[in-house]
């Protein structure tokens, strides 16, 4: 009953304040309740997640909520435990061939691995050129063979390491999107909400971005992209004008035109009160199906006493 409960208010509740995701003013210490629904004036979808709210679970974020804080939050006290994993359904691996922009694409299942045929891919390379400091995008498309496998070629573009790679895998209803960086010359950033945070004090080159997004149209996922501009930049954390709802990433061009910036809304997430515990003795285990953006992902929670 415990995890049922913690499960229901984990999924279905927005949290306070209901921006607390993408609003950069809440952190761990004025976080008023923990949940990750996404929010919506008008309708309420079940199991529909916030990427925002999700995404401050990484340890790597800059307003990380860490799992203490949730726990106080949900009522835990030192009685019990938890672990929440997040990760998408479909699994896909990326690895260039020997040929410049050629790759190869494995998609199999989340349990036991097993291949995925006739998965639908839609693949979108975006590259800098060098010459021309501008980013600029090639599409492709292709299916799975029997073992879940196909190649998606880009050979063509100039030659250049930074590039980014954005894949949109349907199988029969259940749906991924990710963004890969295939090349070298690409430096990650962070995006909460309409804010950009980079690592270092690098700058921006313009006030043009690419914002990277998956879309749907009668069944059919594809990648497409539009430029947008930063509203305003301080040390580190530049603000953007809009950000779409379903962005996979938002692309820029450091001030030495020569390197690719990548905010990439990639989950596959472990959060525990115990780092790195994926299992327990005694755990209790629960799954839902979630949607996050485009794509569909298991929620897995393993709750335990701490205390009998």
């Amino acid at each position: 009953m415990a995890a049922e409960k913690l499960m229901t208010q984990i999924l279905i509740d927005a949290g306070q304040p209901y921006d607390w995701g993408s609003n950069t003013s809440v952190n761990s210490t004025n976080l008023q309740d923990f949940g990750l629904a996404k929010y919506d004036e008008t309708t309420r979808e079940a199991y529909v997640l916030d990427p925002d709210n999700v995404l401050r679970l990484d340890s790597n974020n800059p307003l990380y909520i860490p799992p203490s804080k949730a726990a106080a939050l949900l009522n835990l006290a030192n009685d019990y435990g938890f672990t929440l994993d997040i990760h998408p359904i479909l699994n896909v691996t990326v690895s260039n061939t020997q040929t410049n922009d050629v790759y190869n694409l494995t998609t199999t299942s989340e349990y036991e691995a097993l291949p995925l045929t006739n998965a639908q891919v839609n693949a979108t390379l975006f590259y800098l050129d060098g010459a021309t400091q501008t980013i600029n995008a090639k599409s492709v498309s292709n299916v799975t063979d029997y073992g879940g496998r196909c190649t998606v070629n880009f050979s063509g573009i100039p030659n250049t390491q930074m590039k980014v790679l954005a894949l949109s895998v349907n199988y029969y209803g259940i749906h991924t999107a990710q963004t890969y960086n295939v090349g070298t010359g690409v430096v990650p950033a962070y995006l909460i909400g309409n804010n950009l945070y980079l690592n270092s004090s690098n700058t921006i080159k313009n006030a043009a971005i690419t914002q990277v997004i998956a879309t749907e149209t009668s069944g059919n996922h594809s990648i497409s992209n539009f430029t947008s501009q930063l509203a305003s930049n301080s040390l580190r954390n530049f603000t953007l004008a809009y950000t779409e709802p379903t962005a996979l990433a938002i692309l820029g061009v450091l001030s030495d035109g020569q390197t690719l910036i990548c905010a990439s809304r990639n989950i596959s997430i472990s959060y525990s009160t115990i780092p790195g515990t994926s299992s327990f003795p005694l755990s209790y285990s629960l799954e839902r199906t979630v949607i996050i953006g485009e794509t569909t992902y298991t929620a897995r929670l393993l709750l335990w006493r701490m205390s009998y």
